[in-house]
């Protein structure tokens, strides 16, 4: 098969399920495979993902892996005149990392959003050993892994398309973390995340909070645009004082490669 029609197939780790799709790629793409099971913990999604993975529909093709925001860390790198090369910014990136995460951050596998872009930009962090974990089961199952993506830039990215303020809040929820963020003329002024423990209607407001309270002034954006990810949205309509728009519906365009203009993907 010519290597511009080798098929794809896209592996889903969200926080509680794992998602596999195969799509047959030639003029007209078609989904030819499609699997989808609960999963517990990273352990667990990873035990399932080897045994699902020995069925032969899923052998001999490219894959894309999304991996939920429960094994992402993320931190925001203010741009610097004294940074000279990318190496200087994942230098920072890590450092940023272990003022929050300590000793943990070595193991960490660091990408940024865009690389000497010369503005502030965001930084993903993964365990480097379930990314190489990763890398094993899908060489041992005949793949080839092209994109390794977080769940928040693969959000962030589709989101964009229905975005039109200059300046708003960005938040993702899905089982076990709530993420938000502050966007001013495409550049990231705030992102924070917290384990989501409670009803979103609650989490988010006190959230929204807290972030206002960090950021000081009274100058903030009026509309919030939120993702929930195998989540009912409509709870967090009830307790935000300002205008959400639920994007929790937003669908990928089939065959995309997202993450490499405005939002890191772990690339491999």
């Amino acid at each position: 098969m010519s290597p511009l029609f080798k098929d794809t197939v896209d592996i889903a780790l969200h926080a509680r399920r794992l998602v596999l799709t195969r799509w047959s790629r030639g003029v007209v793409p078609r989904c030819v495979a499609r699997h989808e099971l609960p999963v517990g913990d990273g352990n667990d999604a990873m035990a399932s993902l080897r045994d699902v993975l020995q069925d032969a529909r899923w052998r001999d093709a490219d894959a894309r892996v999304l991996v939920s925001n429960v094994q992402v860390r993320y931190c925001v790198v203010p741009h610097s005149a004294h940074l000279r090369g990318v190496a200087d910014e994942t230098a920072l990136a890590l450092h940023l990392f272990q003022q929050v995460h300590g000793s943990q951050a070595a193991s960490m596998a660091i990408r940024l959003s865009n690389p000497l872009a010369g503005k502030d930009q965001v930084a993903a962090a993964i365990d480097a050993n379930l990314l190489d974990e990763v890398r094993e089961l899908l060489q041992a199952a005949g793949l080839r892994l092209r994109l390794f993506e977080p769940m928040l830039m693969r959000g962030f990215n589709l989101a964009r398309r229905r975005i039109s303020d200059q300046d708003f809040w960005f938040a993702q929820a899905e089982p076990g973390v709530l993420l938000l963020a502050r966007l001013r003329r495409g550049r990231w002024l705030s992102l924070a995340a917290v384990p989501l423990t409670e009803p979103l209607g609650l989490a988010l407001p006190a959230m929204l909070r807290e972030a206002r309270l960090m950021a000081g002034g009274s100058d903030f954006p009026r509309r919030l645009y939120l993702q929930a990810i195998g989540m009912d949205g409509a709870d967090a309509l009830r307790g935000c004082d300002v205008e959400l728009i639920d994007l929790s519906r937003t669908e990928a365009p089939r065959f995309a490669i997202f993450g490499a203009a405005c939002g890191p993907a772990l690339e491999c």
